[in-house]
């Protein structure tokens, strides 16, 4: 691996460990029943996500963060719950759906 490569993947992992850590102590620190804890823990990622993509795809939400669809599918399912997020029916392909944020879910991410 040349080293610019090598020396740029070490620096995300920094950035990636303590953005971690950071999200860690703040759900802390805001305790558990916070309005915002469910969106701290594994939710975060795909909040971001959709608030830089807009409208996403599950499977193609796995497949930018990396995860299983059914890991996703479940998040994303307790952000629904939450009204941060919305299913729609791609007009591409009926029968898939797009999820994207809500108005609410854009004010909870500005907000982290």
């Amino acid at each position: 691996m040349p080293a610019s490569t090598s020396t740029t993947s070490g620096a995300l992992d920094e950035v990636l460990f303590t953005l971690g850590q950071s999200l860690r102590r703040l759900r802390i620190s805001i305790g558990d029943e916070s309005d915002f804890a469910y969106a701290i823990g594994s939710g975060f990622w795909q909040l971001v996500l959709l608030g830089e993509r807009g409208e996403e795809r599950i499977s193609e939400i796995a497949s930018a963060l990396n995860l299983d669809i059914s890991t996703v599918s479940r998040q994303l399912k307790l952000l629904q719950s939450r009204g941060l997020i919305e299913r729609a029916p791609d007009k591409s392909d009926g029968r898939v759906s797009k999820v994207r944020l809500t108005p609410l879910g854009k004010s909870v991410l500005d907000q982290l």
